[in-house]
């Protein structure tokens, strides 16, 4: 009160603080352990089931999926203590039969399609292109050859990560030094520019003060408003690079042609490659993928290196990396350049999400004119194709 009096209420007229009142999750919790919050479960996700999980001896050996069709015997498992099953006529028997709403299906569309599934024994329409030996009981996967030899010998889909290349990016063993001197060698000749601009013009600004201080005021000549400068063509640019001080870039790139294509924009969590697969089929002429983070690339992420997985009938694709830090945008371009297929690198500069823009990268890259600068001149060094 504004007196500093007292005033009694009674509790039954006392309404109940929404903050202190008991969820059903929060009285469980304290039925469990009172206050303790590691026993609680929170987040959107708290009724979640458990995930699935199968017991391997209802499963084959993975020894015994794929079998070529011309083995001479079954393949032997190299584990003694392996867990999966190794009988194939015993898995045949309690296969599943197909699922729901598949009983019309005639064949195994992979098979059709490509010559060969890959999932053999397993594939639900295993009795298109498996053959059980009567003699030895082996389960044959078929192939044919034709299909085979007409697609080619290139997989599906490219740009995976490998074994090899992870190990080395966890540990820390690919050597950067070369594009770390690229980097660096663009900041200094641009710190060099800024200067040699900044001392021409305090230069004229004092020859000019000098000049209006000993000639006659009246008559001194008006100087005319200086012309915009003009905007640098692409093959200006390109001439320009040809005079590199660190003589890595080539000669001449191989050049795209844009006209008349429709160009399906990278689309984060929706343009996955079987969303692009499916867009080339109705008419997308140029495919990007996701946004892909440079910095987990560079740590081996492979999540991250899932999303610049190009597949075979992307036939002009490009990959679109994410950073705000020049040296590390160049260490992402010089492995986009030696183990990722694409045609060519998008930077992006529109990302508003709040933890991208506010780390410097994606719409917040834009006004930062310096590292932009940097990085587009030292990603377009490196990427020599």
């Amino acid at each position: 009160m504004s007196g500093g009096e007292d005033v009694l209420v009674k509790e039954e007229f006392l309404l109940p603080d929404p903050r202190r009142s008991s969820s059903p999750s929060s009285s469980s919790a304290a039925g469990d352990g009172g206050d303790n919050k590691k026993g609680r479960r929170r987040g959107r996700n708290k009724d979640r089931p458990p995930p699935v999980k199968f017991a391997r001896s209802s499963r084959l050996c993975p020894v015994l999926v794929d079998v070529p069709e011309g083995a001479a015997g079954a393949p032997q498992c190299h584990f003694p203590n392996c867990a999966f099953q190794h009988d194939v006529g015993k898995y045949l028997e309690g296969k599943p039969r197909r699922p729901e709403g598949l009983e019309a299906v005639d064949g195994c569309h992979v098979f059709r399609a490509l010559g060969k599934c890959p999932r053999g024994v397993t594939c639900v329409f295993s009795d298109d292109h498996v053959v059980v030996g009567e003699e030895d009981g082996v389960a044959r996967n078929v192939v044919d050859g034709e299909k085979v030899e007409a697609r080619g010998e290139a997989p599906e889909e490219a740009n995976h990560l490998g074994k090899e290349l992870q190990g080395r990016l966890w540990k820390k063993k690919v050597d950067f030094s070369e594009v770390d001197e690229i980097v660096n060698a663009i900041y200094e000749r641009r710190q060099k520019e800024r200067e040699d601009d900044r001392d021409k013009e305090v230069e004229e600004n004092g020859n000019g003060e000098e000049g209006a201080a000993h000639g006659d005021a009246a008559q001194a000549e008006v100087k005319p408003e200086q012309p915009p400068p003009p905007k640098v063509s692409k093959v200006e640019v390109e001439e320009e690079a040809k005079g590199d001080p660190d003589g890595r870039r080539p000669q001449a790139k191989a050049t795209i042609d844009w006209s008349d294509k429709l160009y399906l924009a990278p689309l984060t969590t929706v343009g996955n490659l079987p969303f692009r697969r499916v867009c080339k089929r109705l008419g997308a002429d140029v495919t990007c993928g996701e946004m892909a983070m440079g910095l987990q690339l560079l740590q081996g992420h492979k999540p991250e290196w899932a999303l610049v997985q190009r597949h075979r009938s992307e036939d002009l694709f490009g990959v679109q990396l994410c950073g705000g830090n020049p040296h590390q945008m160049a260490r992402a371009a010089r492995l986009v350049e030696d183990h990722v297929d694409c045609d060519f690198v998008d930077v992006n500069l529109g990302c508003p999400i709040d933890l991208v823009y506010k780390k410097g990268m994606g719409s917040g890259l834009m006004v930062r004119r310096k590292p932009l600068e940097v990085m587009i001149r030292s990603m377009s060094v490196i990427l020599t194709r």
